[in-house]
C-alpha cells in the first residue's frame, strides 16, 4: 500500500524537505494534529482502550509480536530499545494475557 501511495501522491517540498505525509493544505503534519485526528478516528470506531497513537503504534503491536510467540530480541530490535530490560515489559503483559485466556480456557 505503501509503494501504491508513493506511486500516486504528488512530490512536494515543504521546508526543504519531501515528506512522506503531509496534509491537504501542502503543510507537514503536526503531531497535536496527528493526535487528535487518532482520537476522533478511534472514538468513531468505538474503541474505548485508553492511549493515543503512541500505544497503538508500538505498544500493541510489539505485544502481539511477543503474544504470537516472536522472540524477544527481535521485538527489541524493531523496537529499537537500547536495553532488553524496557523490551521485557512487554514480555510480562503478554504472559499476563496468555494466562488469563488460559485460565478463561480451563473454566469453559
Amino acid at each position: 500500500m505503501l509503494h501504491r501511495y508513493q506511486m500516486i501522491k504528488p512530490i512536494l517540498e515543504v521546508q526543504d524537505r519531501r515528506p512522506l505525509f503531509y496534509t491537504d493544505y501542502g503543510k507537514l503534519w503536526d503531531r497535536k494534529d496527528v493526535y487528535r485526528m487518532f482520537i476522533f478516528y478511534k472514538r468513531k470506531a468505538g474503541i474505548q482502550k485508553p492511549g493515543g497513537v503512541h500505544v497503538f503504534s508500538r505498544h500493541t503491536p510489539a505485544m502481539l509480536m511477543i503474544k504470537n510467540g516472536c522472540d524477544i530480541r527481535i521485538v527489541k530490535e524493531i523496537l529499537r530499545h537500547k536495553d532488553i530490560q524496557t523490551t521485557m515489559r512487554y514480555a510480562h503483559v503478554a504472559e499476563t494475557t496468555k494466562r488469563a485466556a488460559y485460565d478463561k480456557f480451563l473454566a469453559w
